[in-house]
């Protein structure tokens, strides 16, 4: 029999992911001794804030809402695409109190629609816990509380050090002295409870797919609900679990609308209806490239003048295009591709190119590469610049491809542009294929995975007009020092294929490129 609550009450604990195992947090295990848990959910990718809470809210994908585009485009979040919770419950709920009390001011601003009468407070974490307390005896219908510090406490040290594990601590006291609030309200019993977080991280940040980064706690306790282990959950299945306790319809599942679904184990009444994502796994046998102009070769499928650099990788790291010259730094090892043969890149060798130059018109960059869950930071594909993180700002390009997301950055000396796509759910492993679009005349920035674009943000007028040419080589697995990969971090990434285009590919170019590699 469904339980429908009064009351919903959200505490979010930004970064923590499920560190909570690692030091004592006897509120939180209190509190949900009886409860439903998970210390493995997942989630979405980029493991990133921007991108995970407003996913909780909307119930969608993070390439799906686009927030960061709309947060780094000073846009704030009406509601016309996708609502969120709050507006939903709003809709349904005129006379509802709806509550958001946060200590990023981001999350008030930008992702929760500004018209609907919710109440905001913002204030730091350790000025936000009494007014919290004093609003739950308001008794909000929904009530969102957010704490920062858990998060700031990794950036500024290094997650799971001792620093952070004793502030994971201290906010599970937080996490105590509301609810013990929502007890004195009178209220508790009529109150779904839950704790949720964003992500984890790792050394001192986060947004790749690491154990440590995507693994998160999420925690439910109210009348209704037994103790339990939760089933698959990610954090965009906030969403339907708040609307489905409140008594409201949750919306059919429906991919690029509503993606938000219950989990089993959470409410006794539902189990066995969660739709687990299908995996796929692209891989390769051994087929020859064909010749650059042969009858099959790339230029049958492009029009060659908008190729500017053609690296197929079989056996060598020759520009099939003939336009520049580049060479094997260090020791490049040739390995099964997906089309002919491919390169190991990274700690023992990368690929300079000479002479090659953008200015400031438009380009495309494409490449293969072998999804591989260990990597922990963004591994260099294609860069004529520093891609330590703390120069990403630094003038150039930079691509990258992490264990689930790749990053497309445009710097221009004291600042950048940066995209950050996660792959669809539904990619496994294996082979994947990245086209990333500098369509300048149109200030987009677009991504696409497997020949599908995912995501599209909107290029900052600084870098529609930047000169993008630094005086440094570009290199292909490293960055434009040379040392990114090898140096400052011991990586490698398989790959094949890297194709460099003078224009920003259309639909129909992107079409073609996918006949080139024989794929329906």
């Amino acid at each position: 029999m469904r339980t429908v609550y009064k009351y919903v009450a959200i505490v979010a604990l930004d970064g923590m992911g499920n560190f909570n195992l690692k030091t004592p947090t006897p509120c939180m295990d209190k509190i949900f001794e009886n409860g439903a848990v998970t210390n493995y959910g997942l989630s979405m990718s980029p493991t990133s804030s921007t991108e995970n809470w407003p996913t909780m809210f909307m119930g969608v994908a993070p390439e799906v809402h686009a927030v960061l585009n709309e947060v780094d485009n000073g846009r704030i979040n009406t509601g016309d695409r996708f609502p969120t919770i709050f507006k939903r419950v709003r809709d349904a709920m005129p006379e509802a109190r709806i509550s958001s009390f946060a200590s990023w001011a981001t999350i008030n601003k930008y992702m929760i629609e500004q018209d609907i009468g919710v109440n905001f407070y913002c204030a730091h974490d350790e000025d936000i816990l009494q007014p919290i307390i004093d609003e739950v005896a308001n008794k909000p219908t929904l009530f969102f509380a957010y704490f920062e510090d858990i998060d700031s406490a990794g950036h500024n040290g290094d997650w799971g050090d001792e620093n952070y594990l004793k502030k994971v601590t201290e906010q599970d006291g937080y996490v105590g002295k509301i609810y013990d609030a929502y007890e004195k309200a009178g209220i508790l019993d009529e109150t779904l409870f839950l704790v949720v977080t964003d992500h984890g991280g790792i050394r001192c940040g986060h947004g790749a797919y690491s154990d440590t980064e995507r693994y998160i706690y999420f925690a439910a306790a109210g009348k209704g609900i037994e103790k339990s282990e939760i089933g698959t959950y990610y954090t965009m299945d906030m969403a339907a679990v708040v609307l489905y306790a409140l008594g409201l319809d949750v919306p059919e599942y429906e991919e690029g609308v509503f993606t938000s679904q219950i989990p089993d184990g959470l409410f006794p009444e539902i189990n066995g209806t969660y739709r687990k994502p299908e995996e796929s796994f692209l891989e390769f046998e051994e087929r020859k490239t064909p010749e650059f102009k042969g009858e099959n070769g790339l230029t049958k499928f492009i029009p060659e003048e908008k190729i500017k650099l053609a690296l197929f990788m079989d056996g060598d790291v020759s520009d099939a295009s003939g336009n520049y010259e580049t060479s094997e730094v260090g020791k490049v090892e040739y390995v099964t591709g997906a089309y002919g043969k491919g390169c190991i890149l990274g700690k023992n060798g990368h690929i300079n190119i000479k002479g090659l130059k953008f200015g400031k018109e438009s380009f495309t960059v494409s490449y293969w590469a072998k999804v591989d869950l260990s990597i922990d930071e963004g591994f260099c594909v294609f860069s004529n610049k520093n891609w330590f993180w703390r120069n990403r700002g630094d003038h150039g390009l930079g691509l990258s491809f992490r264990a689930h997301d790749a990053v497309f950055n445009m710097g221009y000396g004291d600042g950048r542009q940066e995209t950050d796509a996660g792959f669809p759910l539904t990619v496994g492993g294996g082979w994947i294929h990245v086209i990333m679009v500098a369509d300048r005349e149109n200030k987009k920035m677009n991504t696409y995975f497997n020949f599908k674009k995912v995501y599209s943000a909107d290029m900052f007028d600084r870098i529609a007009e930047l000169d993008i040419d630094n005086g440094m080589d570009f290199n292909v697995g490293n960055d434009g020092l040379g040392t990114f990969s090898n140096e400052k971090y011991d990586m490698q990434l398989q790959m094949d294929d890297l194709i460099v285009f003078g224009t920003a590919l259309t639909e129909e170019d992107i079409s073609g490129l996918k006949a080139y590699y024989s794929l329906k």
